[in-house]
C-alpha cells in the first residue's frame, strides 16, 4: 500500500486511537459510568480549599458531595487554576466546573445546571483608602484613574464586563493568576482594588493574616447566582436534569440555608 491509501488508512487509524482515548467525546455520559472530575480553588474560602490535609474543602465541595453522593455517583476533585479549568473542561478533560456564570462564550461548549447559591462580585481595597475612591458608577472609575486587579479569566458580571469595554479601562486593570500576586500589588500599592468576591477575598486575606490591611469597598459590580457548569463533551442533558432534581431537593433544605447563610437562594424556582 503506497501513496495517498497509505496517508487515508493512517489517519482511520489515528481517529479511532482518539476514539478510544476519549470515549465519552462520542457519547456524553447519561449515568454515572466513572467517577466525575469537579475543579476546587486552593483558596476560594469558604467556598471551595485545600485543608491542612490537602483535601479539598469547603461549601461548595460539601454541597456537591452530598448531591453527587445521593444520586449514586462518585467525584473527585481535582485542583486546578481557573482559567486552565475552563480549558480542559471545554476540551472534554474535566466535567464540572462550580461557581460558574453563564455567558454566551461558555455556552458554546458546556452546559449549566440551575442556580445553587449567589455570588456578589465588588471590590477590596487597602483600609487607608476606604473614602478615597467614592465610586457610584463604573466611569468613576475612570474618573479616579483607579488601578484594579483581577483573576484572569474570572467572570464577574455584566457591569464588570461594561467596565472593561469603557475607553481607558485596559490600562487601569492587570491580570493575576492567583489571589496571592493581587494582594502582593494591592499592598504595594501597584494596583488600588482587587476585583472579586469579597466576602471570599477577605477570607483568603485572613488566612494569609494580612486581613487587618484590607476591607470591602461598597460600591458592587452586582449579585448574581451560579451554576455547575459541565462538558458538553462529557455529560449529557440527561445526566445534568438528573443532577438538577438533586439540587432542587437539596436546596429546599435548612441543611443547605445554614451552610451558605447570606448566599443561600430562597428557592430555586426564583431564579
Amino acid at each position: 500500500m503506497t501513496g495517498p491509501w497509505r496517508i487515508y488508512v493512517g489517519f482511520l487509524v489515528l481517529l479511532g486511537l482518539i476514539a478510544t482515548a476519549h470515549p465519552s467525546y462520542a457519547n456524553p455520559m447519561q449515568t454515572c459510568e466513572r467517577p466525575l472530575t469537579v475543579r476546587v480553588a486552593e483558596t476560594y474560602i469558604p467556598f471551595s480549599f485545600k485543608n491542612e490535609q490537602g483535601a479539598a474543602a469547603g461549601k461548595d465541595v460539601a454541597l456537591i458531595s452530598q448531591i453527587m453522593a445521593d444520586l449514586g455517583c462518585e467525584v473527585t476533585f481535582v485542583f486546578l487554576p481557573w482559567k486552565r479549568a475552563l480549558l480542559e473542561l471545554e476540551q472534554g478533560h474535566l466535567d464540572i466546573l462550580p461557581s460558574a456564570s453563564i455567558t454566551p462564550e461558555r455556552q458554546v461548549y458546556a452546559l449549566f445546571s440551575q442556580p445553587y447559591r449567589n455570588e456578589v462580585s465588588g471590590l477590596v481595597v487597602r483600609k487607608e483608602d476606604k473614602g478615597r475612591f467614592l465610586l457610584q458608577t463604573i466611569d468613576d472609575i475612570i474618573l479616579y484613574d483607579m488601578k484594579l486587579g483581577h483573576v484572569r479569566g474570572a467572570y464577574r458580571g455584566e457591569l464588570f464586563e461594561q467596565f472593561q469595554k469603557l475607553p481607558g479601562a485596559p490600562m487601569q486593570l492587570t491580570d493575576v493568576s492567583i489571589s496571592e500576586i493581587g494582594f502582593n500589588l494591592l499592598l504595594k500599592k501597584r494596583i488600588d482594588g482587587l476585583v472579586g468576591i469579597p466576602a471570599v477575598t477577605l477570607a483568603h486575606a485572613e488566612k494569609m493574616g494580612i486581613a487587618d490591611n484590607l476591607v470591602a469597598h461598597p460600591f458592587l459590580f452586582g449579585s448574581d447566582p451560579i451554576h455547575l457548569m459541565y462538558s458538553r463533551k462529557s455529560i449529557s442533558p440527561k445526566l445534568v436534569d438528573r443532577i438538577d432534581d438533586v439540587l432542587t431537593q437539596a436546596i429546599g433544605t435548612s441543611v443547605y440555608q445554614d451552610l451558605y447563610g447570606l448566599d443561600a437562594l430562597d428557592a430555586i424556582s426564583e431564579n
